[in-house]
Formats: structure tokens, C-alpha cells, sequence
């Protein structure tokens, strides 16, 4: 249902777009050619939420008995609390990401919405309280967890809102996530999880649709997802994840998942690694780290010569890869050496990319 009221939607947006002119003019780092709306992010938080009641709706209609919205282990007053502090989250940063599309907003606008959305989310009752073993720690009291928590939504948000370089990057990172994510909460038996990972899934699929391959002929179709998509991503995976690795008090203890829950953050690794790695590279250099350049892993592919589809499919096997590497790993080691692995194999990554730099360099000054 998300997929179809996507594809419905979204030519009415670039309908809009064009009768207004609402486009983001190419120049300075952006590497499209032409005017393209950027509007289409602005369809995320309104299809995901039709498609979440409708479907609720109609299987409570044909079966009023079906537990689609319980788990008995959390409840259903959290599950209702949860969501709605979510589904608040989400409008905050629609009105903050509409605005910053149409007629621009200040980073520190959209930082103090951002902390204002990862403290929704710990007053909600979800928080990260259990490190599973990282860097030596397992259950993480309150009084370092909540402000923990908003630190990492922050950065989530920001991670997916930065790799949004290239056509399809942001989109297609995310829909591999979307697509573990669902699969996890589903053999866990959390449907309602489930529900939001799935319709989330289906809208991306069809922005993907319009976001890479909306070219030549049917130019018309192009939109780019803009703030107001990135930011409703990163809200829904920040609170998908915590959500899945949050331990949960019982009687005997804590449930915890077997392999390790905290592998699932494998599925954000590259715009995380990839935020990482900018900001100390421009620190390094003495440059302002929330300054934008072209020192992205994208733009390096690009520099070396490679296609923007090229890339982007490069990048999507790479996120593949780490996904699936570390879902194995995690049953013969520790999470503390996975990481390890993942930012040592990362690194090796970049120190190929800026030898090939070099290379292109030193071929453009001769």
C-alpha cells in the first residue's frame, strides 16, 4: 500500500514543483545538471502514515481479534506512547525540512528540532540501555542512556542527511535497512515495528524509482527526496534501531536477543562511518566540521572517475557487504572486535581512494 500511494503521489508533487517552479538550481558542490524538485521527501511522513492506519485498519475490520498491534512483553499503552511521541517527531521535522526545501533554515534551527526529537524519544520510554559488550560496557544506567540516546538520533539523522549526494544514495542505503530491519521485527514478532519498517520500505522503493532512473524521455519524473525526506528517514531509523537493541526488563532479568541486537546498527554503517570520517578530515585540515565540501565517500568515488551510477551501485554493494559480514561474525566473536574489523576494513577503503586521487591529480596537472 505504501509503494502504490507513493507512486500515486509523487507526479502530483512534481506536478506542483513545475507549476511553481520549486526546484534546487544546480551549482556549488551539487553535481546534478538541470532544475529538479526537492520536494519529494515531503510525500514520506504522509504515505508511511496512511499506509500504517489503513492497513491496521482493515486487518482489525476483517479479523477484530488479530493482535497486530500487541506485544505482550512491552504493552500496548507503550506502543501507543511510543508512536505518538514518534509520529510527533516526525511532524516537527516535516515543518523544520519543508521549510529549510523551500526557502532555507539555519543548522541551528534544525539541531535544536533534532535534540527536541531524540528527547521524545527517551521520554517515551525508549533509550539505549544495554551496549552488549562494546567497548566493555553491558547495561547502561538512565543517567548516562537518555542523553546517550539524543546524542545518537542526532547523529543518525545527520549521517543520513549528509550521504544524500548522489541520485538514489540515501534512498537505497535505507531501503537495505528498511529491508533487514522488517525482517528482524518480523521473526522477532513485532508487528507493529514491522509495520513501519515495511512501510517505509515500499515508499522508498518508489521514490528510488523516480530519484535515479527519472532521466532522458521522462526527465519530468526527477525529484530529489530534499531535508524533509532525510530527516524523516533518520528519525524512523534512529528510532527503529534503539528500538530493536533496547533490552527490556522482566521478572528474571533482561531479554536479550541472541546474536548480538547491536549488529543491527551494521545496517546504517556507511553513512555513519561516512559522517565520521568527513568531520575528522575537516578538522584536520582546520576546516569547520558542519561545513559542507565534496570530501564525502561518494564524491571520492566520482573523483577518481567512476559514474555517479557506478557509484552508487559501489556503495550499496559495500553496504551489503559490512551488513552481511558482520550478521556472520557476530556468532563466532565480540561485538568490540567486529567494529574492529568494520573500521579497519573501512579505512583501507579510503587509504585506496586517496591513493587513486593522487593518481587523478598528478594526471590533470600533466
Amino acid at each position: 500500500m505504501s509503494l502504490v500511494l507513493e507512486l500515486i503521489v509523487l507526479p502530483r508533487v512534481l506536478v506542483i514543483s513545475y507549476k511553481k517552479q520549486l526546484f534546487d538550481e544546480p551549482g556549488g558542490r551539487k553535481l546534478h545538471n538541470g532544475s529538479v524538485s526537492r520536494l519529494g521527501g515531503a510525500t514520506f511522513m504522509p504515505v508511511i502514515l496512511f499506509a500504517i492506519c489503513i492497513s491496521v485498519t482493515i486487518l482489525l475490520y476483517i479479523d477484530p481479534s488479530i493482535e497486530i498491534l500487541q506485544i505482550p512483553e512491552i504493552g500496548i499503552k507503550q506502543i501507543f506512547l511510543e508512536f505518538a511521541f514518534l509520529f510527533s517527531s516526525l511532524i516537527l521535522l516535516f515543518f523544520i525540512g519543508i521549510k529549510d526545501d523551500l526557502i532555507g533554515a539555519s543548522y541551528k534551527a534544525k539541531f535544536a528540532v533534532q535534540v527536541l526529537c531524540g528527547t521524545f524519544l527517551v521520554m517515551s520510554g525508549i533509550w539505549l540501555n544495554n551496549f552488549n559488550g562494546l567497548l566493555g560496557f553491558s547495561y547502561i544506567i538512565p543517567e548516562v542512556g537518555y542523553p546517550l540516546t539524543v546524542l545518537i538520533v542526532v547523529f543518525i539523522i545527520n549521517s543520513i542527511n549528509l550521504i544524500d549526494g548522489i541520485d538514489g544514495l540515501a534512498s537505497g542505503l535505507s531501503i537495505i535497512a528498511f529491508a533487514v530491519l522488517s525482517h528482524g521485527f518480523y521473526q522477532k514478532n513485532y508487528l507493529p515495528f514491522a509495520l513501519i519498517s515495511m512501510a517505509s520500505l515500499g515508499c522508498l522503493c518508489a521514490f528510488f524509482y523516480y530519484n535515479v532512473f527519472g532521466r532522458g524521455k521522462i526527465r519530468k519524473k526527477r525529484i530529489f527526496m530534499g531535508d524533509t525526506g532525510s530527516l524523516a528517514i533518520g528519525m524512523l531509523l534512529a528510532y527503529l534501531l534503539i528500538r530493536y537493541t533496547m533490552s527490556i526488563p522482566t521478572e528474571k532479568g533482561y531479554i536479550v536477543d541472541f546474536p548480538n541486537p547491536l549488529i543491527m546498527f551494521s545496517v546504517i554503517i556507511i553513512p555513519c562511518f561516512d559522517a565520521v570520517t568527513v568531520a575528522i578530515g575537516r578538522i584536520r585540515r582546520g576546516l569547520n566540521p558542519f561545513k559542507p565540501d565534496r570530501s564525502h565517500l561518494h564524491h571520492k568515488f566520482m573523483r577518481i572517475g567512476f559514474s555517479s551510477h557506478l557509484s552508487l551501485i559501489i556503495i550499496l554493494l559495500m553496504s551489503a557487504i559490512f551488513i552481511t559480514l558482520n550478521f556472520v561474525m557476530v556468532r563466532f566473536m565480540q561485538i568490540k572486535w567486529i567494529l574492529l574489523i568494520d573500521v579497519i576494513i573501512y579505512a583501507l577503503i579510503h587509504i585506496w581512494l586517496g591513493h587513486k586521487l593522487k593518481i587523478a591529480e598528478k594526471k590533470q596537472v600533466t
